[in-house]
């Protein structure tokens, strides 16, 4: 399992410091913020990854968004990737 912002993911890619295919669980925090922003795409890079490798293996990593504010653009981001809106 692993809790982090979208940055913080970014680097632990960068560092290499985390194999995304023995990952289970992922929290992303601040969600809200980062769409705010406009930092969708960092977002939407992970997202790939993650169904990418949901594609290769039968243990899916299972993604949760974590936000102080479900409105707009999160709602629209929930839509886009999961078919529904945020709960």
């Amino acid at each position: 399992m692993l809790v982090c912002t979208i940055d913080r993911l970014e680097t632990l890619v960068e560092q290499r410091s985390i194999f995304f295919s023995q990952l289970q669980y992922l929290v992303v925090d601040e969600a809200d913020t980062f769409l705010d922003a406009g930092l969708k795409n960092k977002i939407d890079k992970f997202m790939a990854i993650v169904k990418n490798l949901n594609a290769k293996h039968e243990n899916q990593c299972k993604t949760v968004f974590v936000g102080a504010t479900f409105t707009g653009p999160l709602n629209h981001f929930f839509k886009e990737h999961f078919g529904s809106t945020a709960e």
